[in-house]
């Protein structure tokens, strides 16, 4: 089975064209952008280097539209006829407004007259499979492929006189109208030679050492504007680009080890690396099914990006950046890497604890731009994360020092309102975010044996109570709430469920409404000067359909009630009308993967809970799974009679033994073994959770 055939880069890459929902998927309601914003350029898993085509658009530089925070994005051209400037590297996956937009070395192929810098060319043609993209500009085909640390293009000119390509250091990030919104790159470094040069340039304070090299150039030349014109030999051209944040040698040893290894043979590399990470994950079922999953899963593996001994940072610890929404990997994406990857999610947790040593704390966005706290989303997340993989039992990992740097992140004295007044700030998801950086400080010290950690800590993880309404048993109203309302977050999957469950009158009724249970179908929001039909459904204070990670886990708090039959009905009635195929695949930003990770998970029946060892059951989208985990074993899922109506799972068994529970261990998990379930078109009787 070649996985990679199942994956389609496009995925997701331009605004949502979903099918028309029906039945409880009619009651959600989008709040956030309705674009996926993923790109379909060449890149590597994690890696640090990708290549796409360069509209200027928002926020890839890919896409054909510009800002939009919510509705259908507001278009700067036809997406059906795409106008671009070149090819540039390094993007952003599926974010939103991030601030950091890449977008690296403009590169342009052109036929006898130089072009002036903002003209565009349409692009046509376009093809792709991982590591792999080709499209054609103006008459001329190209194509590209990446490596660890460079790209290779290759160019097919229609005639053999008057070939040029253009490069311009200076351009990056969003375009429009002939107006840059970043600032140009600043070139500190030229050093042209006839088949080659090397440039330092720096874009927002971040280094980029470049290193070209092109057997077939005749003539390399600045011009006046600071860009670099290669002419070029004959009708095919191969141009390698080798990158490093760190230095010339980097650059030049990845540019000449590309072109050493070739074009063709770079591909298959490519290829068959993609191969065998996504062979992590075997599934069975239609091929529709086999299509959405392995395209999720490829977006769920681009970012984080690695550039480990490239880093301008540090370079005494393995580096990863690109966590450029932790608020939204933390949930699903970043668990699911700690369980397949060894390798990635030990130069994750390192990368880590490296961060807090150079900055203090671990930022919640890292980027390759130098860190800013940022206050709204969220807190204290690394102290997730970390517990997630210590979890996992990643090996060549100092536990200990894992601890102190998840106490010392708590310690901070940004965070001394949380222990003197049990609130943190006006945002009560903030509160929740400590009491679960809390919760799990406390269960890493007790695992190992730092029982002083544990007792200093343990004592704050009741202060979620003083941000919940005790009449209503939700969330304050009278609170900030970033992208949702006091609904939305008030369903999060606490420490202590049975607690929570018992402040609500009634907690299945409470659900219930969220979901739209006995409501009329929402009208959805796709103007985005709409504000009238937006408001409206704001006030609805309803799921928000998979469109946002704000509140993605919430079906399965029907679990902690003994309703799998819910989660079942929410989660597999979003695979069918929230994820389709194409370019208008996701219903909202992939958020650098983590909406993808949530597809995947969802559709393997088995949902992570951040910062606690356990996952819970839901509705298996896949007939049967295989899952290599990270320490050699295996663990295989089966939904037996599975179909689109036969959703409903009953006679759970783990490893043929009947499962009197709606939740798995971690370390069940890891042991490797079977779940298997067999599927019913009507809800059956299920195990107790508790």
């Amino acid at each position: 089975m070649k996985y990679s055939s199942y994956v389609d880069p496009f995925y997701g890459n331009f605004e949502s064209d979903l099918p028309k929902p029906e039945g409880i998927a009619a009651r959600w309601f989008f709040l956030k952008a309705q674009t996926g914003n993923t790109h379909p350029g060449a890149v590597m898993p994690f890696g640090m280097v990708s290549a796409a085509p360069y509209t200027g658009g928002y926020p890839t530089g890919y896409s054909p539209y510009w800002f939009n925070y919510y509705a259908r994005p507001e278009r700067i051209m036809d997406p059906e006829h795409l106008k671009i400037y070149g090819f540039s590297h390094f993007h952003q996956s599926g974010t939103g407004s991030i601030g950091q937009y890449y977008n690296y070395c403009i590169v342009t192929p052109f036929i006898k007259d130089i072009p002036s810098r903002f003209t565009t060319f349409f692009l046509k043609d376009e093809h792709a499979h991982p590591g792999y993209y080709s499209g054609c500009i103006n008459n001329i085909k190209a194509e590209l492929t990446v490596t660890k640390g460079a790209a290779i293009h290759r160019y097919s000119f229609p005639g053999d006189e008057e070939n040029f390509i253009l490069f311009d250091l200076q351009m990056n990030g969003l375009v429009r109208n002939g107006e840059m919104l970043s600032s140009p790159g600043n070139i500190e470094f030229l050093d042209v030679s006839e088949k080659s040069f090397y440039a330092l340039s720096k874009y927002d304070d971040v280094p980029l050492y470049v290193c070209v090299y092109c057997p077939q150039a005749t003539e390399v030349k600045s011009l006046h504007d600071s860009r670099i014109v290669m002419r070029i030999n004959g009708r095919i051209t191969d141009v390698a680009i080798g990158f490093s944040f760190a230095s010339f040698d980097h650059a030049k040893r990845h540019c000449l080890d590309s072109m050493n290894q070739g074009f063709d043979a770079t591909v298959e590399q490519a290829k068959q690396v993609w191969e065998y990470m996504l062979s992590f994950i075997e599934v069975e079922g239609p091929t529709e099914s086999l299509q959405k999953f392995y395209s999720n899963l490829y977006h769920t593996l681009i970012k984080p990006i690695d550039i480990t001994n490239n880093s301008h940072f540090w370079n005494d610890a393995p580096c990863m950046v690109d966590l450029a929404t932790l608020w939204d990997m933390y949930k699903v994406q970043l668990p699911l890497i700690f369980m397949l990857y060894k390798e990635t999610g030990r130069k994750i947790v390192l990368s880590m604890l490296r961060s807090i040593k150079k900055f203090g704390y671990f930022p919640n966005c890292l980027l390759l731009t130098p860190p800013e706290p940022i206050s709204n989303q969220a807190y204290a997340l690394s102290c997730l994360v970390l517990y997630d993989a210590f979890t996992r039992k990643l090996k060549g990992i100092d536990w200990a020092e894992v601890l102190f740097s998840m106490v010392h992140e708590l310690r901070r004295p940004c965070y001394n309102q949380f222990y003197r007044n049990g609130v943190l700030d006006e945002y009560p998801s903030h509160t929740l975010d400590l009491v679960a950086a809390c919760h799990a400080t406390v269960q890493l010290a007790r695992e190992l044996g730092y029982e002083n950690i544990a007792t200093e800590f343990s004592k704050y993880t009741n202060n979620w109570k003083n941000v919940f309404d005790l009449n209503t048993g939700l969330l304050i109203v009278n609170g900030k709430y970033y992208e949702g309302s006091h609904w939305n977050y008030s369903f999060r999957l606490l420490p202590d469920m049975h607690t929570r469950i018992a402040l609500s009158r009634d907690y299945l009724a409470d659900l219930d409404r969220f979901f739209g249970y006995g409501c009329p179908p929402v009208t959805q929001c796709t103007d985005p000067k709409d504000l009238i039909t937006m408001k409206e459904g704001e006030k609805l204070n309803r799921f928000e359909g998979f469109n946002n990670e704000t509140d993605m886990e919430t079906p399965y708090a029907y679990d902690y009630i003994n309703r799998i039959d819910r989660v079942a009905e929410i989660v597999r009635s979003g695979e069918q009308y929230m994820f389709s195929l194409g370019r208008g695949a996701l219903p909202g930003n992939n958020d650098s993967g983590g909406l993808s990770a949530c597809y995947v998970m969802n559709a393997l029946g088995l949902f992570p809970v951040a910062g606690q060892p356990i996952f819970l059951l839901g509705s298996p989208a896949v007939n049967k799974a295989k899952i290599h985990l990270h320490n050699g074993n295996t663990f295989e899922i089966e939904a037996i009679d599975n179909g689109k109506n036969n959703i409903y799972p009953t006679d759970i068994k783990l490893n043929g033994k009947p499962l009197n529970r709606l939740i798995l261990t971690v370390d069940e998990i890891m042991k490797g073994g079977k779940l298997s379930m067999k599927m019913f078109s009507l809800p059956q009787k299920t195990p107790p959770m508790f």
